[in-house]
């Protein structure tokens, strides 16, 4: 199942979160830091019910130690972002910047909005659709103007948004 939310898609996927605050060495490193901040408590906690080692419902795992507990969440961790990264179509990446811009997908085709008020970024006020024309070739831009393009593959990738002064610096 694809996620189909366009919003979710630019939080998360496509460089968004994922790309930031929720990179996956972000996360681990995170809960790295709150294994060692909550350590001495594991202690006092499997002293006090001596848990450790066995089953106790409805866990899936069942380790010997504190450490290994740690390794197969954070296992899970990366397992289940690797799930969250599939489930969102890469947004078209930028192939060349002389003075022409072309887009690669290798998850669908490029489509990009052309019909604008005159002056306007291109794509402006204009959402991506599939009566939107694939791009063939490549597109210049002017100095200032914009480029919103997306991937569609079975649901849209995030949002590209990129301008002529972003480019060609």
């Amino acid at each position: 199942m694809r996620i189909r939310s366009s919003t979710g898609a630019r939080l998360i996927g496509g460089g968004g979160l994922r790309a930031g605050v929720f990179a996956t060495q972000r996360v681990l490193a995170r809960v790295d830091e709150m294994a060692a901040q909550l350590n001495e408590a594991q202690a006092r906690n499997f002293r006090r019910w001596p848990i450790m080692g066995r089953r106790v419902n409805p866990n899936d795992f069942v380790g010997d130690t504190y450490e290994e507990e740690i390794k197969w969440m954070k296992q899970w961790i990366q397992k289940r972002l690797s799930w969250i990264d599939s489930q969102f179509i890469a947004p078209p990446a930028i192939a060349e910047t002389t003075g022409a811009i072309a887009l690669r997908s290798g998850t669908g085709k490029n489509l990009f909005p052309t019909s604008r008020p005159v002056g306007s970024p291109l794509g402006a006020r204009r959402r991506c659709s599939l009566k939107s024309p694939a791009l063939r070739d490549s597109v210049s831009l002017r100095n200032g103007q914009r480029l919103l393009a997306r991937s569609h593959r079975n649901g849209w990738s995030a949002l590209l948004n990129t301008s002529a002064a972003r480019l060609w610096r």
